[in-house]
């Protein structure tokens, strides 16, 4: 798990300083929309294309790249937050 959430610290944040621990980063997801959420664990965490998560959850392939991209930047945000408070 802890790899996988270094992918999404990665991927999320850029050159921001990431959050070291995991709780960390299950806060942070835990502050995300559901439907966010859901979409995010299911792309990083279970390693699912996007088209795969169109299927499961019902919803357009472009929906969930623009639910994810929204999520990044909601991480983005909050760790920027996080890094400078």
């Amino acid at each position: 798990m802890a790899e996988r959430v270094a992918s999404l610290a990665t991927v999320a944040v850029g050159t921001v300083e990431p959050v070291g621990d995991d709780q960390a980063w299950h806060e942070l997801l835990a502050a995300l929309p559901p439907r966010q959420r859901a979409i995010v664990t299911l792309y990083y965490a279970d390693d699912r294309a996007a088209a795969e998560i169109e299927t499961l959850l019902g919803i357009a392939e472009n929906t969930v790249k623009s639910a994810l991209a929204k999520a990044r930047e909601l991480l983005r945000a909050r760790l920027e937050d996080v890094n400078v408070g």
